[in-house]
């Protein structure tokens, strides 16, 4: 098959695209859908580039106008909808009017970087929701035809972002689109997208992605050439491509020295260490809350370590045996850690993000939760939903 982007797994759904485009049997609207970082939006781009590439032959081409214009995400038939800063223009027809220039060329050099590598989020500073005004514009747009041969594609990034409103304006245009238009909605967060929604979209999950997958693409998308150091990413990425990404930029032994302090703090429960882990934790949320995010999962697959080793002693699974010493000796010290709990309590930080917490109070509380955990003072007490780091045992893997 070819391919306009670098693709990295998920070639059942690569294959159904294809064959979706060779069949010319396309929905009105698709919802990609699973864990981050497992590729929805670079494959919402690759099944842009496969509707509107000219060539009469295999397709995507690469060569032709259409995927020349796809590779740079600016073909006039495809459009994204992604989040934005708040502020600007009230102009609710042109979402970018009234942004100073400053702010124009940030979205655009945001862009630009998805073009490079579709794995990358389009990331812009104090950027929360994809604006309504972003979807009145689309919905005025596509109502003017086809600018050129091929199909008018929406593809609507991080579509949890969206809020009832935005929704709300959206529902009757995918549910009675116009001629040769497709909406591609992508989230990581599907309970967050309305069934009104969902029921009008051919749903497509996506898996999280094999170590073996992350590796292979880490030698694509960087310079990584140290194999171990790949290895090590990998694993450590839990599934998660951009997560694999974000590390591969990283001082990883610096970065998990910050671990470790972490957890020390959390085993101590001393009040200066908790104060400390505190102040950090707040800088790091303030200064990236995907950051805050990605080091909360850090100390999850760490604890996930734990109670492997102490079920299992099996090396081979841990993400980090290079602590192989650390972990043995936390399990030989503490008998009674309540792993369950700890894996929920650390859910429900990651989840802070997105609630209107006082967010130092809640960190605090977690630090001192964690501490009663590990000695096993909080057995019995429910903190929540299960999630993909809880299982009864590990037993029988």
């Amino acid at each position: 098959m070819n391919r306009l982007f670098t693709i990295i797994g998920q070639q059942r759904i690569l294959q159904m695209l294809h064959q979706i485009t060779e069949e010319d049997r396309y929905a009105n609207a698709y919802l990609f859908h699973g864990p981050r970082g497992t590729g929805k939006e670079a494959l919402a781009m690759e099944f842009a580039a496969l509707m509107n590439c000219q060539s009469v032959g295999d397709r995507p081409c690469g060569s032709c106008q259409g995927c020349i214009q796809m590779r740079q995400l600016q073909h006039p038939n495809v459009q994204l909808l992604y989040a934005l800063p708040g502020g600007g223009s009230s102009d609710k027809s042109d979402p970018l009017k009234g942004f100073s220039q400053d702010q124009i060329e940030t979205i655009q050099n945001a862009v630009a970087a998805k073009c490079r590598n579709p794995y990358r989020k389009i990331s812009i500073p104090r950027a929360q929701n994809i604006k309504i005004s972003s979807v009145r514009a689309m919905q005025k747009d596509i109502h003017l035809g086809l600018a050129v041969k091929g199909r008018k594609c929406i593809l609507i990034f991080e579509a949890a972002r969206m809020n009832r409103a935005a929704f709300n304006s959206i529902l009757k245009t995918v549910e009675e689109p116009p001629t040769r238009t497709t909406f591609i909605f992508c989230t990581s967060a599907l309970q967050h997208i309305p069934e009104t929604i969902q029921s009008r979209c051919q749903m497509v999950p996506f898996r999280l992605l094999t170590t073996e997958e992350i590796e292979a693409g880490l030698s694509d998308y960087t310079e990584l050439e140290d194999p171990d150091h790949r290895s090590r990413i990998a694993r450590m990425a839990d599934g998660d491509f951009g997560f694999a990404l974000s590390l591969a930029e990283k001082d990883l032994d610096e970065h998990e020295e910050l671990m470790i302090e972490f957890l020390r703090a959390a085993m101590q429960g001393q009040a200066l260490p908790v104060k400390s882990q505190v102040d950090f934790l707040e800088s790091l949320h303030r200064e990236s809350e995907e950051e805050f995010r990605r080091f909360l999962q850090l100390i999850q697959l760490w604890f996930r370590d734990a109670r492997l080793w102490q079920e299992l002693e099996n090396q081979d699974q841990l993400v980090y045996p290079q602590h192989l010493d650390k972990i043995r000796k936390f399990v030989d010290r503490y008998r009674s850690v309540d792993y369950t709990t700890i894996q929920v309590l650390l859910e429900n930080a990651i989840d802070f993000i997105q609630r209107n917490v006082y967010i130092r109070l809640a960190l605090h509380s977690l630090l001192v939760q964690l501490h009663q955990a590990i000695h096993g003072d909080l057995q019995g007490k429910q903190y929540g939903e299960r999630h993909r780091y809880i299982q009864d045992s590990f037993r029988g893997i």
